[in-house]
């Protein structure tokens, strides 16, 4: 995994490496020792057999966005004296449908 690893910084800081073609790149293979299967895999371009090789798991990350009917509770520990603006404007909050105040 380690010359997989060296190859491909190679290719990405070798711009003629990066954007070689068949010939080229299999130049460029023939002085590393790298594995004929690992080998086919750069060779053919393909990104899934190259993430098995190296181990690597897919990455997911799922966000979801917070709909306009989810409202955070206010923190407990406040008091009505902490509502109001810098200047001493009060600040009214109208309760979302099933909150109390």
């Amino acid at each position: 995994m380690a010359k997989l690893i060296e190859f491909l910084e190679r290719v990405g800081s070798d711009a003629t490496l990066r954007h070689a073609d068949a010939e080229a790149l299999e130049a460029a293979l023939a002085d590393t020792d790298i594995d004929e299967e690992t080998r086919a895999a750069l060779r053919d371009g393909d990104r899934d057999a190259l993430h098995r090789l190296i181990g690597e798991r897919p990455f997911i990350v799922a966000q979801m966005q917070i709909g306009p009917d989810h409202v955070e509770a206010p923190d407990d520990d406040t008091d009505d004296d902490n509502d109001k603006d810098d200047d001493g404007t009060s600040i009214s909050r109208t309760p979302v449908s099933g909150e109390t105040l």
